[in-house]
């Protein structure tokens, strides 16, 4: 029989570890995609239920560490969240396990929903898990939170966007109040800060322009309705105003795809935009001023 303690995932590897019960820890920085998490009951607990009670133990220990590619690339050490296995027995021949399993990762601020669980006798428990990936860092006060393409808060807060072990764009003037982990942001700045974001990263000028934030304070108009609903804050001082809301319903707003054209013009005729003072990308052609 193969030893179970290391099994080699083709989506990162998993490290196991087991004692008189078990544990599942699942790295706390996950981006969106399947996850396969494979639980295998070490050789002496399974020899300790065939003896005692068969295909059943007690709440233990065994640890599954999952570490995605993107994990290794985005952090040196990724910390683990603790998700201790529900109830203090667990059966594998129990009818309800799947879905008990199922509540219960789904409960998890990092999972958006599991896909598959398959229950296979004697020892093994495999779950397939879509897991949400942090797209920005939310500024709410003095404190940065990560959100994912939903507008959910992920766990983890930071105090400044360096801590953050990920590029991601900030996103300021958010205002409405702060959510529990896995909850929405319910603040109509998120959905436009996270399209804009996406645009750029896309679009490929993220690499060519030093974004410090995107400004969706004035979203909706909330602000001033003669003003840009949307301002990117450069680190050289420079102010670029996007326009509307992605998700405006307005007529006349030019397509993100003009935008990043009209803000490649402008960066042709100034080179990181050095110098300038403001950039307008909501018009038919970009209009700047210089300092």
């Amino acid at each position: 029989m193969r030893e179970p303690n290391d099994v080699q995932d083709e989506r990162g590897s998993v490290a196991i570890a087991a004692a008189s019960a078990f544990r599942v820890i699942v790295p706390s920085f996950m981006v969106c995609g399947l996850v396969w998490l494979l639980v295998i009951i070490h050789r002496r607990v399974y020899d300790g239920m065939l003896l005692e009670n068969p295909y059943q133990v007690e709440t233990a220990t065994l640890n599954v560490s999952v570490d995605p590619s993107w994990a290794v690339a985005a952090a040196d050490d990724p910390r683990p969240v603790p998700f201790p296995f529900p109830g203090k027995v667990c059966s594998l021949r129990t009818p309800d396990l799947p879905r008990r399993l199922a509540a219960f990762y789904e409960a998890s601020p990092w999972v958006d929903h599991v896909e598959k669980i398959e229950v296979r006798l004697p020892n093994q428990v495999k779950v397939r898990l879509v897991v949400r990936e942090p797209v920005v860092a939310v500024k709410w006060g003095e404190t940065h939170y990560l959100v994912d393409k939903k507008g959910v808060r992920l766990p983890g807060q930071y105090a400044d966007l360096a801590g953050v072990p990920y590029e991601l764009f900030r996103v300021s003037g958010v205002q409405a109040s702060l959510p529990k982990p896995g909850e929405r942001w319910a603040d109509a700045g998120i959905p436009a800060g996270v399209a804009v974001a996406a645009a750029l990263r896309d679009g490929g000028v993220d690499a060519e322009l030093a974004i410090d934030s995107i400004d969706v304070a004035n979203v909706d108009g909330r602000l001033d309705p003669n003003r840009s609903e949307i301002v990117l804050h450069t680190g050289e001082r420079t102010a670029i105003e996007w326009g509307r809301s992605p998700w405006t319903k307005k007529f006349g707003e030019p397509t993100m795809d003009s935008k990043l054209e009209n803000l490649r013009l402008a960066m042709e005729a100034a080179p990181g935009l050095r110098g300038v003072k403001y950039l307008k990308l909501q018009f038919d052609r970009p209009y700047m001023a210089y300092r």
